[in-house]
C-alpha cells in the first residue's frame, strides 16, 4: 500500500508517471481503477477522486 498527495486537478497521465517512478510499474502496463471505472485520461476531479481515496493498481495483461 503506498500512499500519494495528490491535487484534483493533477491528470492521470500525471499520476501514473508518480506510480511509475514509486512503484517502477510502466505507465504502459498501469491499469488505475476507482469506485469500479477505469482511469484512462483526463483529471483525478473528473472522477471525484477526493482525500483518503483508494485507487487500485492492476497490471495490464497482453496475450500471446
Amino acid at each position: 500500500v503506498s500512499t500519494y498527495d495528490i491535487k484534483p486537478d493533477e491528470t492521470v497521465s500525471d499520476f501514473k508517471s508518480k506510480v511509475q517512478c514509486r512503484e517502477g510499474v510502466p505507465v504502459t502496463q498501469q491499469r488505475l481503477i476507482y469506485q469500479g471505472r477505469e482511469m484512462m485520461n483526463g483529471k483525478l476531479a473528473d472522477y471525484n477522486v477526493e482525500a483518503l481515496s483508494t485507487i487500485d493498481l492492476t497490471f495490464r495483461l497482453r496475450g500471446g
